[in-house]
């Protein structure tokens, strides 16, 4: 089985996720905070914004609202984010870290509004050296039918 695990802000994530969920007939799962993030949160000129501050710090632990019921009978993952500072959101780290992918493959895409994937991959390589990932380039809704199938 498949799965399109998510997280989105703006909605462009999702929207990707979508349509990739389309095309490989695989469920969607979106990856949420505990604590929802508000647009103060967000702000990422305010130094002392949560976003500012969990980015800002390797360590930064996120709560996950955790409720994916069908892991163990999933063997692919596509699993996308918004470039934040470079790389992924803490709380991607926080979903990722919360099972064992050992056994799985991950698929691994990204949105940006100008920032490229090549720091993103090297920090996962970096932080999960053990995962089966397969990198994407950055996606948008022209490119996602030729993205995947270079990596499937």
């Amino acid at each position: 089985m498949k799965k399109v695990v998510y997280f989105s802000i703006s909605g462009r994530t999702k929207r990707i996720a979508q349509k990739i969920s389309d095309i490989k007939k695989a469920s969607l799962y979106e990856i949420r905070a505990q604590k929802a993030y508000t647009k103060e949160d967000l702000n990422y000129r305010d130094k002392n914004s949560r976003v500012c501050q969990e980015m800002n710090d390797e360590n930064s632990k996120v709560d996950i609202i955790d409720d994916i019921k069908d892991f163990d009978q999933i063997d692919t993952f596509y699993i996308g984010f918004p470039i934040w500072w470079g790389i992924c959101p803490r709380v991607v780290d926080a979903f990722l870290n919360s099972h064992d992918f050992s056994d799985k493959k991950i698929v691994l895409f990204a949105t940006s509004g100008g920032s490229g994937f090549d720091y993103c991959k090297k920090r996962f390589q970096r932080v999960y050296p053990k995962l089966n990932i397969i990198y994407t380039d950055i996606l948008n809704e022209d490119n996602i039918e030729d993205e995947l199938s270079e990596v499937d």
